[in-house]
């Protein structure tokens, strides 16, 4: 095989067209089992379980894959685990709320909280897998555990839709059974692994930097999931499912160059980043033709396949569309950062871009909606990207 094909990002971006794929056919199924309330239910505890996830790992995920890159998939995962054991503390008091919803004003609130936890703990494992597979380049066993969780999710969801269920508990807890296949292939990866030698140093170093980025990973995921955490406290579930429908497929568009710049930070470090500008053209080429493929197969999908109440999530495309060509080239603004060593400048970027579009969403929400979350997350990301990039050519001239 062509060496030009061995790098990480290719496998990534091949599963990364599995997700999406499986992603694109929850999205529609969900939606048409469920009315937009329940849908947007669903959206909020999903949402929420993502931060949740972020937080536990610590900001862990790119600074081990530009220091370990090259170590062993079961020491990987042995290292992650011992980086992100706060995983389980989150899981733990995302419980401990469910017990106490229960108890004090029913038990459907509490049974999606527990969900939620079950789902913390087994997406943590999915990224952990992810990321031990780019610093070993283990394809094997990347692969089989993405068909594993990728098959199960929607192989649950498709028996949900047969079976017309519209509770919001049953499909988070089919992503969080779907997701459990990763704990497996963590627990048999950690069986057979071989303690390989590893300076406490190393470590420390990717705690230090891990913990300099958690502004950025939590601003990162929560500028993308913000809205929908906002929505049902500023307008309603009705809005929020309205508008996910369309925000969760655009976002797809992103994708490969997340994959790319992730999987390329232990390249990026051992070379100048410099000039690259024909890296750039093809990057924002790429993302645009994607971006507009997307946006046309969800405009027939919602116009044939879902409800008319659904109908009114058309008119986002548009926005929604640009604003995840601006996040994509924003995030390859970041893989730069990192790799030159700067990670608190992303931090920075991620806080600025979080307020800003956190300021815009309450503004916009209440008085126009699932359209006014779009036009919030729009701006959003070109604040994001605006700082980005002046943070960035201030440090390279400084």
């Amino acid at each position: 095989m062509s060496r030009r094909f061995t790098h990480p990002a290719y496998a990534l971006l091949a599963g990364q067209v599995v997700t999406a794929g499986v992603a694109f056919a929850i999205n529609f199924l969900s939606s048409s089992v469920m009315p937009p309330d329940q849908r947007g239910t669903l959206a909020f505890f999903i949402q929420l379980s993502y931060i949740a996830t972020t937080l536990g790992l610590l900001g862990v995920e790119r600074p081990y894959v530009a220091e370990r890159t090259g170590v062993s998939f079961p020491t990987a995962v042995r290292e992650l685990g011992r980086l992100t054991r706060s995983v389980w503390v989150g899981a733990a008091l995302l419980v401990v709320a469910a017990f106490v919803t229960g108890w004090v004003s029913g038990w459907f609130l509490a049974l999606l909280l527990a969900m939620t936890a079950t789902y913390v703990v087994s997406n943590a494992a999915v990224r952990r897998v992810r990321i031990a597979y780019v610093v070993s380049r283990d394809r094997r066993t990347f692969v089989t555990n993405t068909i594993a969780v990728q098959c199960g999710l929607l192989g649950l969801g498709v028996v949900l839709y047969l079976l017309d269920v519209s509770s919001p508990a049953a499909w988070l807890g089919a992503y969080a059974l779907s997701s459990a296949a990763a704990m497996v292939t963590s627990t048999r990866a950690r069986r057979r692994s071989r303690e390989e030698h590893v300076s406490p140093s190393q470590l420390a170093r990717v705690r230090r930097e891990g913990l300099r980025l958690i502004p950025a990973s939590l601003g990162n995921t929560a500028l993308l999931r913000s809205d929908r955490l906002m929505m049902p406290f500023l307008s309603s579930a009705a809005e929020l499912g309205i508008y996910v429908t369309v925000a969760t497929v655009m976002e797809v568009g992103a994708w490969p160059i997340q994959q790319w710049v992730d999987a390329s930070l232990g390249r990026l470090r051992s070379r100048a980043a410099g000039s690259n500008r024909g890296l750039v053209i093809k990057l924002f080429l790429g993302v645009v033709s994607l971006t507009v493929v997307i946006g046309v197969l969800a405009y027939f999908a919602i116009s044939l396949l879902l409800p008319e109440e659904y109908h009114r999530s058309l008119e986002l495309i548009p926005i929604l569309g640009a604003g995840t060509v601006v996040y994509a080239m924003t995030r390859l603004q970041h893989g730069w950062l990192i790799a030159e060593g700067r990670p608190g400048l992303v931090s920075v970027a991620e806080t600025v871009g979080l307020v800003a579009s956190a300021v815009l969403y309450v503004g916009l929400i209440p008085p126009f909606g699932a359209m006014g979350a779009a036009i919030g997350s729009g701006i959003g990301h070109c604040i994001l990207f605006g700082t980005t990039w002046a943070l960035r050519r201030r440090a390279n001239r400084a």
